[in-house]
C-alpha cells in the first residue's frame, strides 16, 4: 500500500515540475520584454519550485525503499497542497 501512495506523491512532484517549468518559461519571456521587479520575482518563485519539485522526485524516490506509510501519507498531504498552490498560480498567470 505505501509503494502506492510514494508513486502518487512522486507523480504529483512530476506535474509540479512541469507547471513550475512551463510558468519559469513564460515569466522568463515576460521578463525579457517588461524587465520588472515583478517579473523577476515570479521568474525567481518558479525557479525555486522546479528545484524543489525536482528536489522532492530524488528524495521521495529514496525514501519510498526506506519508508513506509508513516512518511508517505503526510508527504502526500504536503504534495497535494503544494500542487494545489502552483496550480492556482498557473492558472492565474495564464490570465
Amino acid at each position: 500500500m505505501s509503494g502506492v501512495i510514494w508513486d502518487i506523491n512522486i507523480t504529483l512532484e512530476v506535474i509540479t515540475l512541469i507547471l513550475s517549468i512551463i510558468m519559469l518559461l513564460n515569466f522568463f519571456r515576460g521578463f525579457r520584454g517588461v524587465r520588472s521587479t515583478f517579473t523577476v520575482g515570479l521568474t525567481t518563485i518558479s525557479c525555486v519550485f522546479a528545484i524543489q519539485s525536482g528536489v522532492s522526485i530524488y528524495i521521495y524516490s529514496y525514501f519510498s525503499m526506506h519508508y513506509g506509510l508513516e512518511l508517505s501519507l503526510p508527504l502526500a498531504l504536503l504534495s497535494t497542497l503544494e500542487l494545489l498552490g502552483v496550480a492556482t498560480l498557473f492558472y492565474l498567470s495564464q490570465q
